[in-house]
């Protein structure tokens, strides 16, 4: 059991030295993966603008009752921080499920954190906190905690 627990923090102490000056691209081309949320699950291109903002879209294909395809491009403003960057997002989904033969659209808000275990690689969690449906109309604007995320992102 010591020992365990001796591994455990020796691990801990060797990534935060590892990563004391990491804090993100400054530019660039990147990929990831993303669970959860709003919008949709699946896979995601970003582009660094520059240190503080990133822009991109996450693309989301499911199979469960029918087909869903999720199109959902999405802006990223860090607010400062090194290791850990805590960030305000914007996103606009649009998702089509085959069953029903509908489509929605919807605007989504929220705020979140990346940890950055390098210059290329962060692990980030989000949760939207206003989601403004659009299409169809009808359907209820949502305040609050509601759609937390999780995801991955590796820049080149």
């Amino acid at each position: 059991m010591k020992k365990g627990f001796f591994v455990a923090v020796a691990a801990m102490v060797v990534c935060s030295a590892a990563t004391l000056f990491a804090d993100g691209p400054k530019s660039g081309l990147g990929v990831g993966v993303n669970r959860g949320g709003p919008a949709t699950s699946g896979v995601q291109v970003q582009y660094a603008i520059n240190h503080d903002f990133h822009v991109g879209t996450q693309v989301g294909f499911r199979i469960s009752d029918g087909t869903d395809i999720t199109f959902a491009p999405y802006a990223k403003y860090f607010l400062g921080g090194t290791t850990v960057r805590p960030y305000a997002y914007g996103q606009f989904a649009i998702s089509s499920k085959s069953v029903a033969g509908t489509s929605t659209t919807g605007v989504n808000l929220g705020g979140g954190a990346q940890y950055w275990f390098s210059d290329k690689f962060g692990v980030y969690g989000q949760v939207s906190v206003f989601e403004l449906p659009i299409s169809p109309s009808g359907q209820d604007v949502s305040f609050g905690v509601l759609t937390p995320s999780i995801g991955l992102e590796l820049f080149f």
